[in-house]
């Protein structure tokens, strides 16, 4: 990872705002290892211009932080 990776937090969630324990995205194990994240967030400081998120999502019944690198990765929209 270099060293000037421009990050930001993605914690909050529409309609849960900054309750965490409301929040709905989930983070579901693969069988090779890796995570699938699925859930929307909002008001993400550096969500724009930013590098990649640690993005807080619900793991079962606790939470987990992940961090996901927008390059290359479909999935990782910002607006």
């Amino acid at each position: 990872m270099d060293a000037s990776l421009i990050t930001s937090v993605a914690f909050t969630e529409p309609g849960a705002y900054s309750d965490l324990r409301s929040i709905r995205t989930k983070a579901e194990k693969n069988s090779d290892g890796s995570w699938t994240l699925n859930g929307q967030k909002t008001f993400i400081g550096n969500g724009i211009s930013g590098d990649a998120a640690l993005v807080l999502a619900r793991t079962g019944e606790s939470h987990s932080l992940f961090l996901v690198e927008k390059s290359g990765n479909p999935g990782y929209q910002s607006g």
